[in-house]
């Protein structure tokens, strides 16, 4: 419904079951995990060799094609637990930030980047920033939409409070 081809589509979901295999090799193989992950990586940036960096927001489908593939390449940086990817990682979510800066789990994902950067005082600011987009103990009905949808929303009610209370810690 969005307009994206078929063929990205396809390739988006090779990549997801790359990550996924990633992260079920992190029990038995680290560093087989950690080959998978930077394969998953590379698989996400080279759908957007084709797209405008970054996609004019009225343009939705390449808009989020480019949020979703650019925050799954840095997420699976950030899974290696490597310095030089957690930093590749961390420019990743700084320049998403600047374009997607209403997107809370931009900010989540930066902070824990931060924090394992050893930037404790930086990671829990931009934990509390998300927290303050997501309103998990707001008393009025959440609105879903593109930058908050609710599987977002859900899993960030569940590790936001955790992840900042280990970096408070």
């Amino acid at each position: 419904s969005l307009g994206v081809k078929k063929f990205l589509l396809d390739a988006y979901n090779s990549a997801r079951q790359t990550k996924d295999n990633a992260k079920a090799l992190l029990q038995s193989d680290r560093s087989a995990a950690i080959k998978t992950y930077l394969t998953a990586a590379e698989q996400f940036r080279e759908m957007l060799n084709d797209l405008t960096e970054p996609p004019i927001r009225d343009d939705r489908g390449q808009y989020l094609l480019y949020y979703y593939c650019k925050m799954n390449e840095a997420v699976c940086l950030l899974s290696t637990n490597l310095i030089d990817e957690i930093k590749a990682a961390y420019a990743l979510y700084h320049s998403l930030e600047s374009h997607y800066s209403d997107f809370p789990l931009v900010k989540m994902r930066m902070a824990q980047a931060l924090g394992k950067l050893g930037e404790n005082s930086k990671a829990i600011s931009k934990f509390e920033e998300a927290d303050k987009l997501i309103s998990c103990s707001a008393s009025e009905p959440i609105s879903f939409s593109d930058s908050l949808p609710e599987v977002d929303y859900n899993h960030m009610c569940f590790a936001l409070p955790l992840m900042l209370g280990s970096e408070m810690w």
